[in-house]
């Protein structure tokens, strides 16, 4: 064990991977666990629910950047937290449009 924490001893990890990937990995299992729960209920509910944590972390940076919430503000966590809800929702809508425009090729 000694041997194995030897040889790690002089990594560096930037604060980025220490700090802020962790959060928007939290905030995209969030979203892929309600997106799994809720796989087969295409109702506007489990978009709102999926929405809930992606809001919140992204309102209580931007909070912290105008200093209304205790904290640091910091641009790496913002977009950690933006990119999973952007990237679920790009691919939901560009799914959706390709659905339709294959269904009506069909035609």
């Amino acid at each position: 064990m000694e041997h194995a924490r030897g040889l790690v001893h002089g990594w560096v990890v930037s604060d980025f991977i220490r700090f802020s990937l962790p959060d928007g990995l939290y905030c995209a299992a969030y979203i892929l666990l309600i997106d799994t729960i809720w796989s087969d209920d295409k109702r506007i509910i489990k978009y709102y629910i999926l929405s809930i944590m992606p809001i919140i972390t992204i309102s209580s940076e931007l909070l912290q950047y105008y200093g209304l919430v205790q904290g640091t503000f910091d641009i790496a966590d913002l977009l950690c937290y933006l990119v999973p809800p952007m990237v679920y929702f790009g691919n939901l809508i560009i799914n959706h449009f390709l659905y339709n425009n294959l269904k009506t090729e069909e035609l």
